[in-house]
């Protein structure tokens, strides 16, 4: 044997190796962190209201922030106001026009407002509230699911939201693939890709893309740059700008409002339609529909009727009568009298 194969040269190499080995796995478990930036992901928490990729939960304040004013009571409508105020300012491009459209769809204002108006008063100092919302926005053709993270917290008497991911699209399977599977995926691999809910040490770039009335402020940097990421709400200030604003509206302008709450309450109506005919088909499919008893009638009966009930629930998301979390509810609930 050569002597440097010798026993103790071997026990040698064997103790560094169980030395580094450690190491190595320490380093191993950092690599998702490093590489798919685990620092602006909301992993675990307390959840307050999850369905599918959609959450909002309660995840510990950053390292070195300054603690937070928890908790706190904010109202419904006052969290509704402020960020149905906000604009997201897009850029052009192919087949895309630019302009501002609002940051947050109206399923997600309501959404969020009344999970955080019930959560804000829940949390201590050290604890902030991550969301991450997937919503049907206009396209020059068509609708598109797009996501919207992002990190809030109450401080300096205001509401705080640190942006992640802004409109991120989430491109769906196509319908045939939900129509006859019920199965619904991301074409993102949300693994590799994850929805980034945004920190306090870590700006994104979203200069002069959000914008809103009096009452929105931005954080700054150390050099005194504003952080169009970082938004700072006033929520008393955005309410009476909003207020305003809405006074100011010329006739023509107050008649188009009104046109759109009728339409608002016929959306409403169609919604209680929708829910009272899902009620009675599940009466139906428990009691066999009617059909005799006859196994096959009643399978053709009932494929028919899953097909339509599928197909009203796509065309009331489609509408945006449904938000994405009761469109899931509900397929869920019709694919599974199958």
């Amino acid at each position: 044997m050569s002597p440097s194969w010798s026993l103790p040269h071997a026990s040698r190499l064997l103790a560094c190796l169980l030395g580094v080995l450690p190491v190595a796995a320490h380093a191993i478990d950092l690599l998702p962190d490093f590489l798919f930036g685990g620092g602006d992901r909301a992993e675990g928490g307390r959840p307050l209201w999850e369905a599918g990729n959609e959450y909002v939960r309660v995840i510990p304040r950053e390292k070195d922030a300054a603690p937070n004013q928890h908790p706190v009571t904010l109202s419904v409508a006052e969290l509704t106001t402020a960020l149905g105020a906000l604009e997201y300012n897009r850029d052009a491009g192919l087949l895309k026009r630019a302009g501002s459209v609002p940051l947050f769809v109206p399923s997600q204002v309501s959404n969020l407002a009344n999970i955080l108006a019930r959560g804000m008063p829940t949390l201590t100092p050290d604890e902030d509230i991550a969301f991450a919302l997937i919503g049907m926005h206009e396209s020059t053709f068509s609708r598109e699911r797009k996501a919207i993270a992002g990190r809030i917290f109450y401080a300096e008497d205001r509401l705080n939201i640190v942006l992640g991911d802004v409109h991120k699209e989430m491109r769906v399977a196509a319908n045939k693939r939900v129509m006859t599977t019920g199965e619904m995926s991301d074409d993102v691999d949300l693994r590799t890709d994850p929805i980034r809910i945004g920190r306090r040490a870590k700006e994104r770039d979203l200069q002069h893309r959000v914008a809103g009335p009096k009452g929105l402020e931005f954080a700054t940097t150390g050099r005194g740059k504003p952080r169009g990421d970082w938004l700072k709400l006033d929520l008393a200030t955005l309410a009476e700008e909003v207020t305003k604003q809405q006074k100011r509206l010329p006739a023509g302008l107050e008649e188009e409002r009104g046109r759109m709450q009728r339409e608002t309450q016929q959306m409403a109506a169609e919604r209680r339609q929708m829910r009272e005919e899902m009620a009675r088909m599940r009466k139906e499919m428990r009691g066999g529909g009617g059909d005799g008893g006859g196994g096959g009638e009643r399978g053709s009966v009932a494929g028919g009727s899953v097909e339509k009930r599928l197909e009203r629930l796509e065309s009331l998301r489609e509408k945006g009568l449904l938000s994405e979390a009761e469109y899931a509810r509900k397929r869920d609930e019709i694919l599974s009298e199958l």
